[in-house]
């Protein structure tokens, strides 16, 4: 019902438990003995079958500590461990899925080793430095894959092996493993498969038996894409505001995040120290939830709101701790975007950059660069970047470093294509600083532009600006595109210029 559970679902919440996971850490870095005053047994799991389809099979949450898990079939949902300390899971098989570790404190003493899985594991807000656990090693992951090695660099999985565990019969429900299995070198040992539910003979004859799903074998072998479908392995990208980075919440981490899927949000993933979302109190693992009482559902939601606050001013709901908190402020930097039926309706096309210089990091087709500084709109696809490029950049060398006082993007609206989904990036290096704009060395994010739900007419503007301070100083203006749909088409750009403070 709430797609948050799991077969098996604990919520700790004994006294050592709070909310705000640091006043928790704090406490329990001054007295690690906290989390057992009512954990004083270990919960064991063992010798069971579970299955749940929206969630996780095995689902400890909030708290929940001091618990051995072992001998254990899961067939859809794995096992998902949150916060919690001393829990230790070994011996399980688990089928179509993984190990889910979900916001762990420091120091945990967590422990998953010699299972069987068939998926990689999810971590959601972890793992980092401090919060890996015990071990998280000697596994056996079921196909050829690069899933054992996403986490080696915090020493997970280090002496984990890829093989197929040679499943007696999966198919009717029997995941021992034959002779010669690998499952063997990880010290996996066989338990008994149909002694699982209930032993009163009355109640075996009317109890219901789970569905075994089919085993899906992990292979890291690259997939054909379907024709013309190519964001299917396109990663999700952030959106850029007032100096956080912020991302979309997908799949389980709605629940690492303690909210729920059909409420949508951002959650905030980094800050930069002294920004205007620094100074105003938001952190990261914030979730940004609603806008002027509105559902931040997405990114290209939340590019809307921006946009069509009055007089600018916005009362941000985030959730933080699971529990919510508002916040008012005026941004420093503006979303503004107006469309047109007329190319003769705008009046800020007039462009100051024509001696600018354009570049791409990839051949552009259609119209020339050169088109994007002329001034003119037309009905075409303008430099369009081919279909399925993943990070087309143009980039403007104003000659010297200015103060930026706004950046705009014009389109077109052919097929759909007058959408944009952009990061603008500034650089204030002397020589070409090249197209790696991750280089936080080189490279500043300036703001993220996302009009996918705005709607557009023939023309379409989009524009970061600032009003009294400026964007700030820069020699080069980067505009990085992501595709717009399933057929990867990217934006049909009409036209690139900034304008400078005074």
């Amino acid at each position: 019902e709430t797609h948050d559970h799991g077969s098996f679902n604990s919520w700790g919440r004994d006294r050592y438990w709070r909310s705000d996971q640091s006043v928790s850490q704090a406490a329990v870095d001054a007295n690690p003995k906290l989390p057992f005053l009512d954990a004083m047994e270990t919960t064991i799991i063992r010798n069971s079958r579970w299955r749940c389809d929206h969630g996780w099979d095995i689902d400890l949450d909030d708290g929940s500590s001091n618990y051995d898990i072992y001998n254990n079939l899961l067939l859809s949902g794995g096992l998902k461990l949150r916060e919690g300390f001393r829990r230790r899971a070994w011996n399980n098989v688990v089928v179509n899925s993984g190990f889910h570790p979900h916001v762990w404190y420091d120091n945990s003493e967590d422990e998953f080793f010699s299972n069987i899985i068939t998926g990689p594991h999810r971590g959601a807000r972890m793992p980092k430095e401090n919060s890996k656990g015990k071990r998280v090693d000697g596994n056996l992951f079921y196909g050829n894959t690069t899933a054992k090695d996403r986490f080696v660099k915090f020493g997970w999985d280090v002496n984990s092996i890829n093989g197929d565990p040679l499943f007696v019969d999966p198919a009717n429900g029997d995941f021992s493993v034959k002779e010669g299995s690998p499952a063997f070198k990880i010290g996996f040992k066989n338990f008994p498969m149909d002694q699982f539910g209930v032993k009163k003979p009355s109640l075996k004859a009317i109890a219901k038996t789970p569905e075994i799903p089919a085993l899906k074998y992990m292979s890291s072998a690259p997939k054909k894409p379907k024709a013309l479908n190519y964001l299917l392995t396109i990663a999700p990208t952030p959106f850029y505001w007032l100096g956080a980075e912020l991302m979309e919440i997908k799949g389980e981490e709605f629940s690492a995040y303690g909210i729920r899927k059909s409420d949508g949000g951002l959650a905030v993933k980094s800050i930069a120290k002294g920004s205007q979302l620094d100074k105003e109190g938001l952190q990261v693992g914030d979730v940004i939830l609603l806008v002027n009482k509105k559902a931040v559902l997405n990114k290209a939601v939340f590019g809307k709101l921006l946009t069509g606050a009055k007089d600018h001013s916005l009362a941000l709901t985030i959730v933080r701790n699971q529990g919510e908190k508002e916040i008012k402020l005026v941004p420093s930097i503006v979303h503004e975007t107006s469309t047109s039926k007329s190319a003769q309706a705008f009046d800020k096309l007039t462009t100051n950059t024509k001696k600018v210089k354009l570049s791409s990091n990839t051949k552009t087709g259609n119209e020339s660069l050169e088109s994007l500084l002329d001034g003119k709109l037309k009905e075409s696809y303008g430099a369009v970047f081919s279909n399925g490029l993943e990070d087309g950049m143009y980039k403007m060398d104003l000659g010297k470093s200015k103060k930026v006082g706004a950046v705009n993007c014009w389109t077109y609206s052919l097929g759909g294509r007058g959408e944009l989904d952009l990061i603008v990036y500034g650089s204030n290096q002397k020589e070409n600083p090249g197209w790696d704009v991750k280089n936080a060395s080189k490279f500043t994010p300036i703001g993220s532009i996302n009009t996918k739900a705005s709607g557009n007419e023939k023309f379409n503007l989009a524009s970061l600006t600032s009003k009294e301070n400026g964007l700030g100083s820069y020699r080069w203006i980067v505009w990085k595109l992501t595709p717009l749909n399933e057929k990867g088409e990217n934006s049909a750009v009409q036209e690139l210029s900034v304008d400078f403070a005074e």
